[in-house]
């Protein structure tokens, strides 16, 4: 098996258990920012 289909199971399996998947890592904190706005918001 080679790391790209190492790389492509890994990521199918997180998909499949609910766990978000991101090709860039400026995704990622893009979702972890909209997610702490949107709590951070519903407490004031």
């Amino acid at each position: 098996m080679d790391i790209t289909q190492l790389i492509a199971l890994t990521r199918q399996e997180y998909i499949h258990l609910g766990i978000p998947v991101f090709d860039e890592l400026h995704d990622a904190i893009r979702a972890i920012d909209h997610i702490n706005t949107y709590y951070g918001g519903r407490n004031k």
